[in-house]
């Protein structure tokens, strides 16, 4: 099944950059289409393994970090979207719901700081935030995300029942 296994992670990872390469064309949808384009890594995970879904969420973002001619929605695949499905797989294999909130929110915390220092020191300049505008953003920021895991999670349950329907792995 390696070969398989290789050709559904090459398959994702081409479906991952041409969506990131076409977030291009719609400025206003570089977000969604970064979203959309980590279903790409969830796929290859449930379809492939672990392994798989790693090497293909790094192919494509490297892929779509050289390729994309706006590079926005190919940063945002590449620091959270695209490995969230991985992550988020593992934070679900804890028994309890809360726990299981609890990490996820605790991983978009550290991305979210690591995404912000990365604006900070190499973007902003002499852009400050003040304090309040940054408790704004966790909170908003986790509000959102928190509807984005729902979304996600929906999407892929949508997956499973009506394309995947219990094949491989």
């Amino acid at each position: 099944m390696r070969a398989g296994n290789i050709a559904v992670a090459a398959m994702c990872t081409a479906a991952a950059v041409v969506i990131n390469i076409m977030s291009s064309l719609f400025p206003t949808a570089r977000i969604a289409a970064a979203a959309v384009s980590g279903l790409a890594t969830a796929v290859t995970l449930m379809k492939c393994g672990y392994l798989y879904s790693v090497l293909q969420f790094t192919a494509a973002a490297a892929l779509a970090l050289l390729l994309a001619p706006t590079k926005t929605g190919a940063i945002l695949f590449s620091i959270f979207f695209g490995w969230y499905p991985i992550v988020k797989s593992l934070c679900e294999r804890i028994k309890s719901p809360l726990l299981c909130w609890i990490c996820k929110i605790i991983v978009f915390f550290i991305t979210l700081s690591v995404a912000y220092y990365l604006w900070r020191n190499g973007f902003a300049g002499d852009i400050i935030l003040p304090e309040t505008a940054l408790w704004l953003l966790a909170l908003m920021g986790t509000a959102v995300f928190v509807i984005y895991d729902i979304g996600f999670s929906r999407l892929i349950s949508l997956y499973q029942k009506r394309l995947h329907k219990g094949r491989d792995k």
